[in-house]
């Protein structure tokens, strides 16, 4: 039965192993026992989330959406152009992703969070993609932030692109 492959990702208590003795913890309390107690995995989640509203807001033109998962003097370096400072600036270049790239995509995996205080460093892998029959496969690369959270939640107050090719 296919169900019973995903019956790991389906529990809702798993068990860690803490001082040799196996004691039930919610996923949460693991993750922050394993990672140590300045990180948990709502943050972690919501920064995931952040990295994602970024990738539908450049996909879809919504420079408004874009521009706000950055701080208010954000700055985005891409490589072969100046950084992109400021929430002004990063509305007009989301607007313009769809015109640059018809049907892009951003897809982002491999997420590695670390969170200090208020502050957070992340990297991810990035394949970027032009939709359509079939798709294609432009390039390849990596992100890496630092990110501050605010009273609105995790911003980014610097993202850097690395690409591949």
């Amino acid at each position: 039965d296919h169900r019973d492959l995903h019956y790991p990702l389906r529990r809702q208590r798993q068990m860690c192993i803490r001082d040799r003795v196996n004691t039930p913890y919610s996923r949460a309390e693991c993750c922050n026992h394993i990672q140590g107690d300045s990180m948990s995995a709502e943050e972690i989640i919501e920064i995931n989330h952040l990295t994602n509203r970024y990738n539908q807001a450049a996909d879809s033109g919504n420079g408004e959406a874009f521009a706000e998962t950055f701080t208010e003097d954000g700055i985005l370096e891409m490589p072969g152009s100046d950084p992109i400072a400021g929430r002004d600036a990063l509305t007009v270049s989301g607007n313009t992703f769809p015109q640059l790239i018809e049907g892009v995509r951003h897809w982002t995996n491999n997420q590695v969070v670390e969170i200090n205080g208020d502050s957070a460093t992340a990297s991810c892998y990035l394949l970027l993609m032009s939709a359509g029959s079939p798709p294609n496969m432009m390039t390849t690369g990596r992100y890496s932030d630092e990110l501050t959270k605010t009273v609105e939640g995790w911003r980014f107050t610097k993202r850097s692109v690395s690409l591949d090719s």
